[in-house]
């Protein structure tokens, strides 16, 4: 110590001896030590003044080991005790300290994730020396500090003195902060960036600005994964609140933003020479996109052929459920890998379009629906490539014929995969289970059964969707059917369509309205199905989660069709069962339209080719009378099977037996009617079924025959023909007149 340790002053006065301890006043303050028997008084005396003027004159910084020394002497106790008597000079060495440390600790190479750092490793980092190796535990430093939690603010403020102008320099270069936060955790980060809180705003605009310059969907958890790396927390927990507040607000701004502009710009995005098309829709509050990737088209001429063409198609429109690119690039490229020749669509010739059918054909999982749906998407293509709105930049070959046209798909509609109605046994059970769900499953459900709306119809019930109606008993349910929306307003037709629907419904409606109103509010929608959600996602009733949430009902109570097996629950299920349960009340085709908001009576047509045969096969001649209004023998009847009797009634429903005076009952395995050439067609064929309802026609047919037979008569009076009975022309006649005759006097009888 020769050279440090000076001169004992007046101000360090030994009092004497107590035991184990020495009695000490230094600088008017009493101060006690332990006894030790190696020490004289004289040389611990100098200790201490040696270890005020370090602090005093600040040696440490530059004979770094001096506190090392002065340690090993004292012990832990005294040199804290020590140094609290000049408690400034003290707080201005650990400060010293705690900056080298806060500095040292940026330079390693590896770092804890958050700052576990305490007053034990600023005392180690202070008087650890190679002279004198620290084996000291400072654990219970602590209580010998006056105020422990001042010495941890200075470490902290260290910290944040080192970092926060490199974390500054950061943000204003726009780069990530993820280097940092990896040393020091992101709840440092956000601590020491919202010091300045303009800066920081301005930081996260920048980012936030990006992702719409490149077209990105914002998001916080985007935003984490830039600013503090993908491996970082994305609930932002022990973040700065204020922090996450601002973050939330900027990213809501951008949002709004992309949410105006993104579908808009739609048709900047569509750049011929860009890989990736990524378009924009609405869904409800949210926005929603689809990417288009034509890297996965193996031809690179006829990837620039299929741009082309889909920037004219989306440009007119693109909806959410756009799927036939997939088609055409699936098509496109099993020609040319198999034809390697073909460089555009002007190259495929009648052998590859065979190709591409067998090829297709081949492939496990594609039925023959999609099959024909590969076909009729390369036919627009071809179609486009070959009209006079091809765009003129294209400078590929024109087609000279679609050859995809040539292709006939004979009964296309009897390959599509038809949605089950759901059987009385599985209905009545999920039923019974339905109490299980939320209370807005249940009334989804309900409005599913009773309706026959489709998800979309029912996810977007509207505030004002029920009115009064005349009926009693009976409520209004007001809708958009969006499937047929744009032929709607294309034929005139208003947007909403209305439904009947029960009081009891109506007031369930009622009341789901009334408990959603605060989120209606918030959210600035107008549907009654919302429930709260993060800030960028639809809060609108999500009913494919629906859809889930049934079918893990279902598996919970093995609810099983007739053969079996599970049953798997779908939306249109319930549209189907409700069509079906219509047609077998006797429902006539216009009501189906009317009730399931079809446009005309085609679409619901279809729904009676799949009435349930249980129910149709005990068909019998009443029946036929009671729905048809006509004469049916069980005679003629017995002669089909109970799926000919399903179809007999199909055909009858639809119109598709319709004769002039009634309809006809052959059976379609027998061939084709021969008596349609004949002179009375229909009248004297046994296959006919005539009613009550077409006596008119037959009195109409029997006075006509009746003029028509007696003025024969005077014909032949007049030449004098006597053996008029004879001739052919007679015979034929007079037995239409009593086939006639006969067919009404049965009508008549039947009636009795």
């Amino acid at each position: 110590m020769t050279g440090i340790i000076q001169s004992v002053t007046e101000m360090i006065e030994y009092l004497g001896r107590d035991g184990t301890m020495t009695k000490w006043r230094i600088d008017g303050s009493d101060f006690s030590a332990r006894y030790d028997k190696c020490h004289s008084y004289e040389k611990f005396r100098r200790v201490i003044q040696c270890y005020r003027e370090i602090l005093n004159e600040e040696t440490y910084r530059t004979n770094p080991s001096c506190l090392s020394e002065v340690f090993h002497l004292l012990g832990l106790s005294a040199f804290i005790r020590l140094g609290m008597l000049w408690k400034s000079d003290f707080k201005r060495c650990y400060t010293y300290y705690a900056n080298v440390y806060a500095a040292e600790w940026a330079e390693r190479e590896t770092a804890p994730q958050s700052i576990l750092v305490g007053i034990p490793d600023i005392l180690i980092r202070m008087l650890n020396c190679e002279s004198y190796p620290v084996t000291t535990n400072f654990k219970s430093a602590h209580r010998y500090l006056e105020d422990n939690k001042e010495f941890v603010q200075i470490v902290l403020k260290a910290f944040q003195d080192h970092w926060t102008p490199l974390l500054l320099t950061a943000m204003e270069k726009g780069t990530s902060l993820q280097s940092i936060s990896r040393k020091i955790g992101a709840g440092h980060v956000t601590d020491y960036i919202m010091a300045d809180e303009e800066k920081t705003r301005r930081y996260l605009q920048g980012i936030a600005r990006q992702f719409t310059a490149r077209r990105e969907l914002i998001s916080l958890r985007k935003i984490n994964n830039f600013v503090f790396g993908e491996e970082s927390r994305t609930n932002f927990n022990g973040c700065n609140a204020r922090f996450y507040q601002l973050l939330t607000i900027i990213a809501q701004e951008e949002f709004a933003i992309q949410n105006k502009r993104f579908v808009a710009e739609n048709a900047n995005a569509m750049e011929i020479h860009a890989g990736r098309w990524v378009l924009y829709y609405h869904h409800g509050g949210s926005l929603r996109f689809r990417t288009i990737d034509f890297s996965e088209v193996h031809c690179p001429s006829i990837r620039m052929e299929l741009k082309y063409y889909f920037r004219n198609r989306y440009c007119k429109s693109f909806q959410n459920t756009e799927h036939t690119y997939s088609l055409i690039f699936r098509a496109v490229n099993i020609l040319c890998d198999h034809n390697p020749s073909i460089q555009y669509f002007a190259d495929i010739d009648e052998t590859d379009v065979r190709m591409l059918y067998t090829a297709l054909e081949n492939i496990e999982g594609i039925g023959h629906s999609t099959l024909m749906l590969h076909f009729f998407a390369c036919r627009m293509v071809v179609d486009y490539l070959m009209c006079d709105e091809r765009d003129p930049s294209l400078k590929t070959p024109r087609p000279y014929a679609n050859l995809f046209r040539n292709l006939t798909f004979v009964n296309a509609h009897r390959y599509n995969r038809n949605t089950p109605y759901i059987p009385d046994k599985v209905l009545s059970q999920i039923e019974a289970h339905l109490h299980e769900l939320p209370e807005e499953d249940q009334l989804v459900f309900q409005i599913f059964m009773e309706t026959g709306m489709r998800a979309k119809e029912v996810a977007f019930l509207e505030e004002s969707c029920l009115e009064k109606a005349r009926h009693e008993g009976r409520v209004k349910l007001r809708y958009i059917p969006y499937k047929s929306l744009t032929a709607r307003r294309r034929a005139g037709i208003e947007d909403y369509h209305y439904v009947y629907i029960s009081e009891d419904l109506a007031a369930q409606i009622a009341q789901q309205s009334e408990k959603t109103k605060a989120l209606r509010a918030a959210y600035n929608l107008p549907y009654i199905f919302l429930y709260r959600h993060t800030w960028n996602k639809t809060p609108v009733f999500n009913t494919t989660y629906f859809v889930v949430r049934i079918n893990k009902l279902i598996e919970q109570h093995a609810i099983r069709d007739e053969s079996g097996g599970l049953w798997h629950f779908s939306s249109r299920q319930c549209r189907k069962t409700l069509a079906v349960t219509m047609i077998e009340n006797g429902a006539t085709a216009e009501e189906l339209t009317y009730q399931l908001g079809h446009l005309d009576a085609s679409t619901a047509a279809k729904y009676y080719a799949e009435v349930k045969t249980m129910k149709l096969a005990d068909l019998n001649r009443d029946f036929f009378k009671k729905q048809f209004d006509v004469l049916l023998s069980n005679e003629s009847l017995n002669q089909f099977t109970a799926e000919e009797r399903r179809q007999l009634y199909v055909d009858f429903r639809l119109g598709q037996r319709r004769v002039e005076l009634g309809f006809c009952a052959k059976k379609l395995s027998e061939g084709g009617c021969k008596n349609r050439n004949r002179l009375y067609h229909c009248v004297a064929c046994r296959q006919l079924c005539t009613g009550k309802k077409y006596l008119p026609y037959w009195y109409a047919l029997l006075d006509s025959q009746k003029q028509t037979v007696q003025a024969l008569l005077e014909t032949y009076r007049a030449e004098g023909i006597r053996d008029y009975e004879d001739f052919m022309e007679y015979r034929q006649e007079k037995h239409l007149l009593d086939a006639y005759r006969e067919m009404t006097q049965t009508i008549l009888e039947s009636e009795r």
